[in-house]
């Protein structure tokens, strides 16, 4: 048995947020604050957690592996255990160009992959359009039998056809689905590199407006609001986004939102120069944007946070700005922009935007940290910088905006799910 003491328990499920010991064996947790029947203390691995945090496992919503290159299951397993080591204990594997997965076996492949030990889980998205394209419709329910935790056209932009967009959420309704969206005009989509200003002046990349993004979310929730379908809104940069959403859920649309942390704490205004990390999509926008944004984690106006995973493909240099497209590899970002955004933010509202919302999003049982429950949880800190740069022991090409900062230490995870890869917590538990 282990026993973390002293440690602050984050439970969004339950309400808590409170210092206090917990009590974890055989894959399961023991008890929450006091000890269990029969426990000696003499014969417990004790980790005196004081000033670290206990919570469920981070839950990514955007993972584009499949962006740029054809996936082995040797390098989805290496990418698990990554996003593992940095606390996500279930990543949403959107399809993508290389890999679309718009059929049973694409999903089913997926669905049923053995990562082995001490890995995230992987849940697929599948396909809401054949090839991810714009003249017909995936198997839906096909894909949803095989596995799929939603419906999802990865970073290609919602259908032009306003035909075709009709009918995919209609056909998603039936099926009970949820659809995440991506609102980007294709006029833009994979061209636009910065927000319009100073900064595209000065630097000659091209723009991608705000306009880009809020037309295609308007677009967007009129026909969910027709359908009555579920609706989730990956990615969004700007204020008015926030606000035509918000609109639309007092009309009853069954819509729900994320962000990338990046436009929370950055602006466009920052970009220094030509460095690959600050290509992020859709781009950096206004301080009142990140502020818009901020301020709606708060208010629940914005749901979830996300980090936008897409590494490049292995091989790749990724010396300039858009030499490769945009994208970052982020699961390493998400607690130093934690550190920064807690500043602004309530820890609980940022532990809850990356945990339980983002199950509920999907579909997923919450987690709950009661005695009986398995073990799901990421015991991490943000007051104990390591003297790692953002380089060291990277998936391949590690970028983020934050590149050579110090990351902080994570200090432990754990994954168990029923019967798949149960562990003992202290098996990961890192002092």
């Amino acid at each position: 048995m282990r026993l973390l003491r002293g440690v602050r328990l984050i439970d969004p499920t339950a309400g808590c947020d409170a210092v206090t010991d917990v009590y974890v064996a055989d894959g399961r947790i023991a008890a929450v604050g006091a000890a269990p029947a029969g426990f000696e203390a003499s014969a417990a691995a004790i980790t005196e957690a004081a000033g670290c945090v206990l919570s469920p496992g981070f839950v990514e919503l955007h993972c584009g592996l499949f962006e740029h290159e054809r996936c082995t299951p040797e390098r989805l397993a290496e990418e698990a255990g990554h996003a593992l080591r940095c606390g996500f204990t279930a990543v949403a594997l959107q399809p993508g160009r290389q890999q679309p997965l718009d059929s049973q076996w694409a999903v089913r492949s997926i669905a049923e992959l053995d990562l082995g030990p001490r890995t995230a889980r992987y849940l697929p998205l599948g396909a809401l359009t054949h090839d991810l394209g714009d003249r017909q419709l995936a198997p839906m329910r096909t894909l949803l039998d095989a596995g799929a935790a939603a419906l999802s056209l990865g970073g290609a932009p919602a259908p032009q056809s306003l035909r075709l967009l009709l009918h995919a959420m209609q056909y998603a309704e039936t099926c009970g689905a949820t659809v995440l969206l991506r609102c980007l005009h294709p006029d833009w989509a994979g061209a636009g590199a910065v927000h319009p200003g100073p900064v595209s002046s000065r630097l000659g990349l091209p723009e991608s407006p705000p306009e880009a993004e809020t037309v295609e979310v308007a677009r967007v929730l009129q026909l969910a609001e027709r359908t009555g379908v579920r609706i989730h809104i990956g990615r969004i940069s700007c204020a008015r986004s926030l606000r035509l959403i918000a609109e639309a859920r007092e009309r009853g649309a069954r819509v729900t939102c994320d962000a990338a942390v990046y436009h929370l704490v950055h602006t466009g205004a920052e970009i220094p120069g030509y460095q690959a990390g600050y290509d992020l999509d859709p781009p950096l926008r206004t301080a009142e944007d990140a502020a818009a944004l901020r301020q709606g984690l708060i208010d629940g106006t914005l749901d979830a946070l996300c980090t936008d995973h897409r590494p490049a493909a292995r091989g790749a240099a990724l010396p300039f700005f858009s030499d490769f497209g945009a994208g970052v590899a982020g699961l390493d970002a998400l607690l130093p922009y934690f550190s920064r955004l807690r500043r602004d933010i309530p820890l609980p509202a940022l532990v809850r935007a990356i945990t339980t919302a983002p199950r509920a999003i999907l579909g997923l049982e919450p987690v709950e940290v009661t005695a009986g429950s398995p073990v799901d949880l990421c015991l991490w800190s943000l007051d104990e910088p390591a003297a790692v740069s953002a380089w060291n022991n990277p998936p391949p090409l590690l970028r983020h905006p934050q590149n050579g900062s110090q990351l902080l230490t994570l200090l432990g995870s754990s994954h168990a799910e029923g019967a798949v890869r149960r562990q003992d917590f202290a098996e990961d538990c890192i002092n």
